[in-house]
């Protein structure tokens, strides 16, 4: 066959196919395809990568008819200074460097700039010459991840003074989500530097609120069942804080509970096993729906943003496995009657 490669054995004629299709592809798009690119059927682009790896391996014959092609066998070198062409053009048009997630004519250039700041002391000697012939700025990512840090603390220092209080795990504060970045200050303990430690020590920053924390949303849930005479669903909030997701992960955890809060959550009516609570919130629609129409839902219709319809077809399905005294207030109403 040609180039004098015998494609009868199964793992060349494999090889020779992917070939054709780096062929074809150059053909039509005149580039070579990108790690995890595939074309007419084939990972192309995973191949590529595998020759690449596979270089030293490959016969003379393999590597020639890639050589043909002008493969570029260390595509990291290319795609090096093809990103730095870019960086130029950019610095050029714009006269800055861009920001870390700006693009700039299909390369996410900002990232980029990025890795180069930290493998500073890493890259070879002729790269760093390259930026620096650019007046490549080092330590922006570090400077505005400094200054972002000190603008946080500035309004936290400016919460503490209008709230007296810390802010809780999803609260924002003049469009920044304040309690989540002290959240991280506690969990990242190891990465706040001395003086960064030492200015929020300086304004009383708590470093362990997990205690205060279930205090706080006992008090609130007790507050939320008082006013609305109901637990929160899943997903409710109340007063800024995710009550709803607290209520079952207390239900989850509740054998890991200590016995003073199992009372404290007993105390208020905390209903264990929602789903029953939400079974006699919705037979009580259904109840209300029969007087205003004097009929069973059909499976389409809502009440209250209700689909009561669906909720009694899924009744009418667990006949078999439901608690007798579901069964028996059902029965009452008719509800299993036929016809």
């Amino acid at each position: 066959m040609g180039n004098g490669i015998d494609f009868q054995n199964s793992r060349l004629g494999r090889w020779k196919r992917n070939f054709l299709v780096l062929k074809i592809f150059l053909r039509n798009y005149r580039r070579f395809p990108k790690r995890f690119e595939k074309f007419e059927g084939e990972g192309i682009g995973e191949w590529c990568c595998a020759q690449r790896r596979r270089q030293d391996s490959l016969s003379a014959e393999q590597v020639a008819c890639l050589d043909s092609l002008r493969f570029k066998w260390k595509l990291r070198d290319s795609n090096w200074d093809r990103n730095f062409k870019l960086l130029r053009k950019f610095k050029f048009r714009k006269k800055s460097f861009p920001k870390i997630a700006e693009t700039f004519q299909g390369a996410n250039l900002g990232a980029w700039c990025k890795r180069q700041r930290r493998a500073k002391y890493q890259l070879p000697k002729g790269r760093r010459r390259k930026l620096d012939s650019l007046q490549f700025d080092w330590k922006t990512h570090t400077m505005k991840s400094q200054n972002r840090w000190v603008s946080n603390f500035e309004l936290l220092q400016k919460f503490l003074i209008e709230k007296q209080r810390f802010p809780q795990q999803g609260e924002k504060y003049e469009q920044i989500f304040l309690g989540g970045w002290c959240a991280n200050m506690r969990s990242g303990v190891s990465r706040v530097s001395s003086k960064q430690r030492k200015l929020l020590d300086s304004i009383g920053f708590r470093w362990k609120v997990r205690h205060e924390n279930w205090e706080q949303r006992y008090l609130a849930l007790r507050k939320f069942k008082a006013e609305m005479k109901r637990f929160p669903t899943r997903s409710e909030t109340f007063n800024g804080l995710n009550l709803g997701a607290w209520c079952w992960t207390q239900r989850d955890r509740k054998q890991l509970l200590s016995d003073d809060r199992v009372s404290l959550l007993d105390a208020i009516g905390f209903c264990w096993e929602p789903h029953a609570g939400n079974w006699e919130e919705r037979f009580a629609l259904l109840l209300k729906f029969l007087e205003a129409n004097g009929r069973f839902p059909n499976r389409v219709e809502k009440l209250d943003d209700v689909y009561i319809g669906v909720w009694c077809a899924m009744q009418r399905s667990r006949i078999g496995e439901m608690p007798s005294d579901r069964l028996d207030m059902l029965k009452s109403i008719g509800f299993l009657s036929p016809g």
